[in-house]
């Protein structure tokens, strides 16, 4: 139990990561780093608790994904090191997600040109080789959670983290400034941007060189490369690598395992609520999703995946993401655009390969939070026309809650047969409210995890998170819930909604 209590502690220090470097600051107190192609210049922050460290914001690691290189694979940025300074953040990856009109944001948010990353480190001086860890990010936006700082913030070599000119709310740099000036022997962190944020074009795919898919995580491997090659310039360790993410960012952790050419970038991984062997993950049909997003935007649907993919390529990137919403069939659900396996990038299925013992063999830690599933059972129930087509269309409403389709023989008689064990019933009413929470739970984030633990080359480490948060993530899918979610997805976050003073 100690060794338990002690590893969950050293995960919520790690998990509160958001991007971290090392560099030697000048006279004018103006980190920098050398590079072959020039200088580049950071700024320096200071934490909540007084103490300083450097920051360098919008990196480019790959070319902007626009004209040609829309649904196209990721090409390298040339020559970053020209760029000179690095002080200013790049705006977040073009993204939708519908459960932050509770909180007032109802518009397709950031831009298609969004490969970058930002790093930060100590303020040191000397030579260091410090572990790494590079955050991959989840698929939703979470608008306290500030992606990108704020474009408002006056450009300068010092700011505070979490006062001043960052404003409150944006808890993320707050715990990264007292990570990088608290730990004894410091680390170095890369918090980078990828297309998995923008859904449609990140993932759309018609299962051919046209258009590949999985650009999302393409984009990670290609920054993984950045890291490797560049990283000891700001004082890391490149065999020292730790990805590590939550929900989606988690499950990406996860499929990086099975690629190939990502082998040797990293060691060690943290998956936090999120694995490759849910059915959330893995599409088995891009190229259908493809014909219907290309369809419903005026496309020629039917002249080969060339024609349709110029026609895509010239529209206007927020064009595609209402037709992320118009795919789902109850809720949020099914989840659409999302990794395939191509034979290529990503060669087998990841549970075919698990079940075999070949995913790389790392050491990670696992976990979920105890009410993961909220995030799926919550809206439900405030939303009680989603109750009703339980009730009255289950063949349709229930294989879609548990995204069953094309991956059962029946799906509706095994939706059914989960509903009864879990619930006693397919009629689901607020009084089901935490075994509804629970079956989610296990069905999405528990059971994947438990077969990861039974499979896995290399060591693992569990947990499962139970603290009780004052807000929650729950309280914003579900203000009128009455907080019944009390660990929710996201939990595992210093993003998770605070109280304001």
């Amino acid at each position: 139990m100690a060794r338990g209590a002690a590893l969950l502690a050293t995960l919520m220090v790690v998990v509160m990561v958001v991007a971290v470097v090392v560099v030697v600051a000048t006279a004018a107190d103006v980190p920098f780093v050398d590079t072959r192609d020039g200088r580049v210049s950071g700024i320096v922050e200071e934490s909540v608790k007084g103490r300083d460290f450097s920051s360098f914001y919008g990196i480019p690691y790959a070319r902007p994904p626009l004209g040609r290189l829309r649904f196209k694979d990721p090409e390298p940025f040339p020559d970053w090191g020209a760029m000179g300074e690095a002080s200013i953040p790049a705006p977040p990856c073009i993204q939708y997600f519908s459960a932050t009109e509770r909180v007032g944001i109802k518009e397709v948010l950031g831009e298609e040109d969004c490969l970058y990353l930002n790093v930060f480190v100590p303020k040191i001086n000397g030579d260091a080789s410090f572990p790494v860890m590079v955050w991959l990010h989840g698929r939703k936006v979470h608008p306290w959670q500030c992606p990108g700082v704020p474009s408002s913030r006056p450009p300068g070599p010092r700011h505070r983290a979490g006062g001043g000119a960052v404003p409150a709310g944006c808890p993320g740099w707050v715990v990264c400034g007292e990570l990088v000036t608290s730990l004894t022997r410091g680390a170095a962190c890369v918090l980078l941007f990828s297309l998995l944020l923008s859904h449609c074009t990140g993932f759309l795919s018609t299962e051919d060189l046209a258009m590949p898919g999985n650009l999302g995580l393409k984009d990670q491997t290609l920054a993984l490369r950045w890291v490797k090659t560049n990283i000891h310039l700001f004082g890391g360790d490149n065999m020292r690598v730790t990805i590590f993410g939550e929900s989606a960012g988690s499950a990406a952790a996860h499929l990086l395992m099975f690629v190939p050419e990502v082998q040797d970038l990293f060691s060690r991984a943290i998956m936090q609520s999120g694995t490759a062997l849910t059915s959330l993950t893995i599409n088995n049909n891009p190229r259908k999703e493809a014909i219907e997003v290309g369809g419903s935007l005026g496309c020629p649907t039917d002249q080969g995946s060339n024609t349709l993919l110029l026609c895509l390529q010239g529209l206007d990137a927020k064009a595609l993401f209402p037709r992320y919403e118009s795919s789902r069939r109850w809720g949020v659900l099914p989840l659409t655009f999302t990794p395939w396996v191509d034979g290529r990038f990503l060669p087998r299925h990841p549970a075919l390969l698990i079940s075999e013992g070949r995913s790389t063999r790392v050491d990670i830690i696992s976990g979920i939070t105890r009410d993961d599933g909220a995030l799926f059972a919550l809206p439900a129930l405030a939303k009680k026309q989603l109750l009703e087509e339980l009730q009255h269309n289950f063949s349709m409403a229930g294989p879609a809650s548990l995204q069953l389709e094309g991956r059962s023989e029946d799906p509706e008689a095994v939706a059914r047969q989960l509903y009864l064990h879990y619930l006693g019933t397919t009629h689901v009413t607020e009084a089901h409210a935490d075994d509804f929470m629970r079956m989610f739970t296990d069905h999405y984030f528990a059971v994947p995890h438990d077969r990861i633990s039974a499979h896995h080359a290399g060591k693992i480490y569990r947990y499962e998170l139970q603290h009780y948060a004052q807000l929650s993530f729950g309280q914003l899918i579900c203000p009128s819930c009455d907080n019944k979610c009390k660990q929710c997805l996201a939990h595992n976050l210093p993003e998770a909604p605070r109280r304001q003073h």
